[in-house]
């Protein structure tokens, strides 16, 4: 086995986008792989998302804005496992080792616990004011 996997994955995208090979924001998914595997591999190399929106648009492709991009391109990436990380106040990578995926595991509980805590509070709030919810 590689040993790194999530670098290869990536590159492999290239060459076969697979389930996404149809997606009309693919040619902005390729150039974002690209251009992450030639500039943020490892979080030490993390970039902001804002300088991929910028690359993208300096390069032609139809990125709106930063949350245009977030939505379109770096979703679909994630669902279909180009597991494109991120750490608050460093930016965006991909995974190039165990202490990388570390750090995109605890972002990712971080962010549930998050909705969690939040799903709690509305729903506390729902029966507060006497509306029945299913639990």
């Amino acid at each position: 086995m590689s040993s790194m996997p999530f670098v290869d994955h990536a590159n492999n995208f290239l060459v076969n986008a697979g389930h996404l090979s149809d997606h009309k924001r693919l040619p902005e998914m390729r150039e974002t792989v690209r251009f992450m595997l030639a500039n943020a591999v490892g979080v030490g190399n993390a970039i902001p998302a804002k300088r991929i929106v910028g690359h993208l648009q300096d390069t032609g492709h139809n990125t709106a804005s930063k949350e245009d991009w977030q939505i379109g391109v770096l979703g679909p990436l994630r669902k279909n496992g180009i597991f494109i990380g991120s750490k608050r106040a460093k930016g965006m990578f991909i995974i190039k080792d165990q202490g990388d995926a570390k750090v995109v595991i605890s972002q990712i509980e971080d962010r549930i616990q998050e909705e969690k805590d939040r799903l709690l509070i509305l729903k506390q709030m729902v029966v507060n004011v006497g509306w029945e919810i299913q639990q």
